[in-house]
């Protein structure tokens, strides 16, 4: 992947191998006029190529950006979409930050049609990782869910006097199995007592 950039416009070039064919993207984008949270974007057209094909599909390049955030969409029509969207603030060392990313991403190759998701947040007060969620999926060709994915961890002060707290912690895979075997789901939870002042914990 080579991506270059200046104050007027972004270029980049990307090749990958697919089924034994190389897949290539080219974008070329211009600066454009930001707006909102943004402080700067580009904007332009991303062309597709399947092996030697000359011409390639061309599809839309979205790109904007600042301070603790960033968005990209792509769109390139009977071959793929792709969403990415993130916001954070503080840095991750500090006692207190917070970060929400979303990805979507969908194909409509015939040999590889298919979409997926992701969204993950997390929120860090006084160097306590109070909530971290993550959920993720797959979509098969025929818009079933191949894989599901769904991890809660959530942490608060239960008694201020005694430091005590409580964490609870939840998974949840779900996972669809082929014609000749069932669909797999699997869940756990966790709850945990904590008292810092004392050193000791209920489970």
């Amino acid at each position: 992947m080579d991506i270059g950039f200046d104050d007027n416009s972004l270029i980049g070039h990307t090749e990958r191998v697919d089924e034994k064919q190389t897949i290539t993207s080219d974008i070329d984008a211009k600066k454009c006029t930001a707006t909102g949270k943004y402080r700067r974007c580009y904007k332009g057209d991303i062309t597709v190529r399947t092996g030697n094909t000359g011409a390639g599909r061309k599809g839309t390049f979205d790109v904007s950006y600042g301070r603790g955030t960033a968005k990209l969409d792509i769109k390139v029509t009977d071959h793929l979409e792709l969403s990415f969207d993130h916001t954070h603030t503080g840095h991750l060392r500090d006692d207190d930050f917070s970060s929400k990313t979303d990805i979507t991403g969908k194909s409509f190759q015939l040999n590889n049609r298919g979409s997926f998701s992701y969204s993950g947040s997390v929120e860090k007060e006084d160097g306590k990782w109070n909530d971290v969620q993550v959920r993720s999926s797959l979509t098969d060709k025929n818009g079933q869910k191949s894989l599901a994915t769904d991890i809660r961890l959530n942490q608060k002060i239960t008694n201020k006097l005694s430091g005590q707290f409580q964490r609870k912690i939840d998974i949840n895979l779900q996972q669809k199995g082929n014609p000749k075997t069932k669909n797999n789901q699997y869940k756990f939870h966790i709850l945990r007592l904590s008292c810092c002042c004392l050193g000791k914990s209920i489970v």
